[in-house]
């Protein structure tokens, strides 16, 4: 389908008056998967699919007969299935596989970047982490330039920098491929909102984007930073317990739980205690979601994947399970 067509059939739809103003779900009974309504279980599209991932920019990858293709928010075959497997879009690119190589792909399913590397990871729309010959590198975008590394992992930029791995120690580079920060880190997380964490030896700190310092805080332990908080640990009364900060290190949500995971759209989640289960705070610390899962991941797109017993499903975030 040409992308103006696509882009008339989608905006054409989306203010038709439909019954929801979101994406559909992912949702699969008996061994099929198809999408319904956003807080229903009523099927938008069919469930004919081996297996979907959720929407995002407006398209869907499905699997069928062992192929990906995607699908618009009606269910309409955007682009076909023939490819090994797909990612999600992100900044109008899919990192996508065919014939053993990767790719990037534009919502029309034109070839944006060629099938020619190993490992393919999300784009920001001016560069993405690659592999080819057996070497990480950054790849431009713009010219499909690539340029290799002598990395062992870098991983999707966040605020214009990656986080790149060399001899168990991490550090930043830019879409350029230049080092900024050297890989002296042992342990490292993506920048939000200009900030990111970071251990260097013993000692947890925080990092601004401007300068690329680091600033040590009295944490035994401190976690990913997002809308602005991050996770971190403490003893209270003889026993570690976690709670939420601020990049100045000041405590925002009581350190009350065993463990904490960041923020992702305004919930994250959290375990009371190791007999208990997981559910979902929000950023005043109430919980949203009640602790009933073994296994939880973060929200995207609206969506939670989670693990109860042995169902894996899906949880927006008021909770509505998708299953």
């Amino acid at each position: 389908m040409k992308p103006a067509i696509f882009a008339f059939l989608l905006t054409t739809f989306l203010a038709s008056g439909a019954a929801y103003a979101e994406a559909p779900v992912p949702f699969c009974k008996k061994g099929k998967c198809g999408f319904v309504f956003k807080g229903t279980r009523k099927f938008v599209i069919k469930p004919v699919f081996r297996s979907v991932k959720p929407f995002s920019e407006g398209l869907a990858p499905v699997l069928s007969g062992g192929k990906w293709g995607f699908v618009n928010a009606e269910g309409a075959k955007v682009i076909d299935l023939f490819f090994a497997e797909a990612k999600n879009f992100s900044a109008g690119l899919c990192a996508v596989k065919k014939n053993g190589f990767w790719g990037y792909i534009a919502p029309s399913g034109r070839t944006a970047v060629p099938f020619e590397y190993e490992e393919a990871l999300e784009s920001d729309g001016y560069a993405a982490p690659a592999k080819k010959n057996g070497k990480w590198g950054v790849l431009k975008i713009g010219d499909k330039s690539f340029l290799p590394t002598k990395y062992e992992e870098i991983l999707p930029f966040r605020e214009g920098l990656a986080r790149i791995k060399l001899d168990e120690k991490y550090g930043y580079l830019d879409g350029e491929g230049r080092e900024l920060a050297p890989p002296v880190y042992d342990e490292l997380f993506d920048f939000s909102e200009g900030y990111s964490t970071a251990r260097l030896g013993p000692d947890y700190g925080f990092i601004s984007r401007e300068d690329l310092a680091f600033r040590k805080k009295d944490f035994e332990q401190i976690g990913p930073y997002s809308e602005g908080l991050a996770p971190a640990k403490k003893t209270v009364d003889g026993k570690l317990k976690c709670g939420y900060i601020d990049p100045e290190g000041n405590e925002k949500l009581p350190f009350n739980r065993t463990m904490c995971v960041s923020f992702s759209e305004g919930l994250a989640s959290v375990l009371k205690n190791l007999k208990s289960k997981w559910g979902f705070i929000n950023a005043d610390g109430k919980q949203v979601i009640p602790s009933r899962y073994d296994t939880v991941f973060g929200f995207r797109n609206g969506l939670s994947k989670v693990i109860s017993g042995k169902r894996v499903f899906y949880i927006d975030e008021n909770g509505f399970e998708y299953r």
